[in-house]
């Protein structure tokens, strides 16, 4: 199996995405999430056409979109502290078309006390509901 190589979103990487489609849409993605103060990008290509752009807040909060064909999915991870040893561990996933429009979607809610998964509650939304 081969390695799936993880690349910083430098300037380099940036020159090098404007030759391909998918590299151009991961462009304009992390342009979007750096005016809205993450930092930290980084890039993965999977099989066939897939690509994954992540990046990262100071407050902790990760977003990472998968880019394919038929639209991108998006996961957000973010954790609110509730006290001093409990904390709410968010989780949003969501799969969009490529016009933008979400399908389906699903929001994880994780109860961490000790950084121990105490409960979980799963809301779905969109196609996702059926299953």
């Amino acid at each position: 199996m081969a390695k799936i190589t993880t690349k910083p979103l430098n300037m380099v990487q940036k020159l090098r995405n404007m030759s391909t489609v998918q590299g151009q849409i991961v462009n304009q993605f992390a342009q979007r999430m750096k005016k809205n103060g993450y930092k930290d990008f980084y890039q993965r290509e999977l099989c066939y056409d897939r690509v994954i752009l992540t990046g990262k807040k100071k407050s902790g909060t990760t977003k990472t979109y998968i880019f394919s064909s038929g639209g991108y999915s998006r996961k957000l991870n973010r954790k609110v502290q509730v006290d001093k040893n409990t904390q709410i561990h968010i989780i949003d996933k969501s799969f969009k078309n490529v016009n933008g429009y979400e399908m389906s979607g699903i929001n994880k809610f994780q109860k961490l006390v000790n950084n121990v998964i105490t409960s979980m509650k799963v809301v779905k939304r969109g196609w996702s509901l059926h299953k």
